[in-house]
Protein backbone atom coordinates (compact mmCIF):
# COMPACT_ATOMS: atom_id res chain seq x y z
CA UNK A 1 0.00 0.00 0.00
CA UNK A 2 2.67 2.44 0.65
CA UNK A 3 4.21 2.15 -2.79
CA UNK A 4 0.83 3.13 -4.23
CA UNK A 5 0.55 5.89 -2.41
CA UNK A 6 4.14 7.28 -3.01
CA UNK A 7 3.41 6.73 -7.24
CA UNK A 8 0.18 8.45 -7.07
CA UNK A 9 1.54 12.06 -6.43
CA UNK A 10 4.34 11.66 -8.77
CA UNK A 11 1.84 10.61 -11.90
CA UNK A 12 0.33 13.77 -10.78
CA UNK A 13 3.09 15.78 -10.78
CA UNK A 14 4.20 14.09 -13.87
CA UNK A 15 1.08 14.66 -15.82
CA UNK A 16 1.65 18.56 -14.47
CA UNK A 17 4.49 18.91 -15.92
CA UNK A 18 3.37 17.75 -19.17
CA UNK A 19 0.52 20.05 -19.10
CA UNK A 20 2.74 22.91 -19.07
CA UNK A 21 4.95 22.13 -21.66
CA UNK A 22 2.24 21.22 -23.69
CA UNK A 23 0.72 24.97 -23.21
CA UNK A 24 4.04 26.35 -23.75
CA UNK A 25 5.20 25.19 -26.72
CA UNK A 26 1.85 25.43 -28.14
CA UNK A 27 2.10 29.39 -27.47
CA UNK A 28 5.53 29.76 -28.74
CA UNK A 29 4.20 28.74 -32.18
CA UNK A 30 1.75 31.72 -31.94
CA UNK A 31 4.35 34.16 -30.78
CA UNK A 32 6.55 33.78 -34.53
CA UNK A 33 3.80 34.44 -36.55
CA UNK A 34 3.80 37.42 -38.81
CA UNK A 35 0.93 39.45 -39.47
CA UNK A 36 0.75 41.49 -42.47
CA UNK A 37 -1.64 44.74 -42.67
CA UNK A 38 -2.44 44.54 -46.59
CA UNK A 39 -5.03 47.96 -46.19
CA UNK A 40 -5.17 50.98 -44.28
CA UNK A 41 -7.53 53.59 -44.24
CA UNK A 42 -8.35 57.33 -43.94
CA UNK A 43 -11.30 58.45 -41.38
CA UNK A 44 -12.48 62.37 -43.08
CA UNK A 45 -14.64 64.71 -42.73
CA UNK A 46 -16.61 65.63 -46.26
CA UNK A 47 -14.32 69.03 -45.91
CA UNK A 48 -10.85 66.98 -46.24
CA UNK A 49 -11.83 64.58 -49.85
CA UNK A 50 -11.86 65.29 -53.20
CA UNK A 51 -13.97 62.16 -55.18
CA UNK A 52 -12.92 61.43 -58.46
CA UNK A 53 -14.75 62.88 -61.10
CA UNK A 54 -14.92 59.37 -63.32
CA UNK A 55 -14.16 55.68 -62.57
CA UNK A 56 -10.43 55.44 -63.10
CA UNK A 57 -9.43 59.44 -61.81
CA UNK A 58 -8.11 59.73 -58.07
CA UNK A 59 -9.32 60.80 -54.71
CA UNK A 60 -7.69 63.82 -53.00
CA UNK A 61 -7.24 63.55 -49.15
CA UNK A 62 -6.01 66.53 -47.21
CA UNK A 63 -6.17 65.08 -43.86
CA UNK A 64 -5.71 68.46 -41.81
CA UNK A 65 -4.42 71.91 -42.60
CA UNK A 66 -0.83 71.17 -42.13
CA UNK A 67 -0.75 67.78 -44.13
CA UNK A 68 0.51 67.88 -47.77
CA UNK A 69 -2.47 66.44 -50.11
CA UNK A 70 -2.07 62.73 -50.54
CA UNK A 71 -3.43 61.16 -53.82
CA UNK A 72 -4.80 57.97 -54.17
CA UNK A 73 -5.90 56.05 -57.79
CA UNK A 74 -9.19 54.57 -58.23
CA UNK A 75 -9.94 52.21 -60.87
CA UNK A 76 -13.41 50.31 -62.07
CA UNK A 77 -13.14 47.98 -59.07
CA UNK A 78 -13.51 50.33 -56.70
CA UNK A 79 -16.27 50.13 -54.70
CA UNK A 80 -18.41 53.13 -53.11
CA UNK A 81 -21.04 52.50 -49.93
CA UNK A 82 -23.48 54.12 -47.72
CA UNK A 83 -24.53 52.45 -44.83
CA UNK A 84 -23.36 49.82 -46.21
CA UNK A 85 -25.70 50.25 -49.69
CA UNK A 86 -22.74 49.38 -52.83
CA UNK A 87 -24.14 52.20 -55.37
CA UNK A 88 -22.12 53.49 -58.75
CA UNK A 89 -19.49 56.61 -58.37
CA UNK A 90 -22.48 59.09 -59.77
CA UNK A 91 -24.84 57.79 -57.01
CA UNK A 92 -22.18 58.46 -54.16
CA UNK A 93 -21.15 61.66 -55.44
CA UNK A 94 -25.04 62.90 -55.48
CA UNK A 95 -24.77 61.31 -51.64
CA UNK A 96 -22.07 63.37 -50.64
CA UNK A 97 -23.79 66.15 -52.15
CA UNK A 98 -26.45 65.67 -50.23
CA UNK A 99 -24.74 64.96 -46.69
CA UNK A 100 -22.80 68.16 -46.96
CA UNK A 101 -26.06 70.45 -47.55
CA UNK A 102 -27.42 68.44 -44.13
CA UNK A 103 -23.98 68.39 -42.40
CA UNK A 104 -24.28 69.91 -38.61
CA UNK A 105 -21.92 70.61 -35.78
CA UNK A 106 -24.17 68.22 -33.60
CA UNK A 107 -23.22 65.26 -36.22
CA UNK A 108 -20.86 65.67 -38.90
CA UNK A 109 -20.92 62.90 -41.37
CA UNK A 110 -17.55 60.87 -42.04
CA UNK A 111 -16.33 59.43 -45.15
CA UNK A 112 -13.44 56.17 -44.98
CA UNK A 113 -11.34 55.78 -47.78
CA UNK A 114 -9.76 51.91 -47.76
CA UNK A 115 -6.77 51.90 -49.42
CA UNK A 116 -4.17 48.67 -50.40
CA UNK A 117 -0.79 49.94 -48.96
CA UNK A 118 1.59 48.03 -51.77
CA UNK A 119 -0.25 50.04 -54.46
CA UNK A 120 -2.32 52.50 -52.85
CA UNK A 121 -5.41 52.17 -55.23
CA UNK A 122 -8.37 52.45 -53.37
CA UNK A 123 -10.86 49.60 -52.52
CA UNK A 124 -13.61 51.40 -51.31
CA UNK A 125 -14.90 54.79 -50.02
CA UNK A 126 -17.87 54.10 -47.52
CA UNK A 127 -20.28 57.19 -46.24
CA UNK A 128 -21.05 57.10 -42.69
Amino acid sequence: MANFRSRKPRIAQAAIVMSILTLASATNVWAYRIIKQLEDAYELALDEIRLPQSETGSVSIRACEECDTTFLSVTTTTKYQRDGVEMKLNEFIEAVKESRSLDSGARRALIYVFFDIESMRVKRIELD
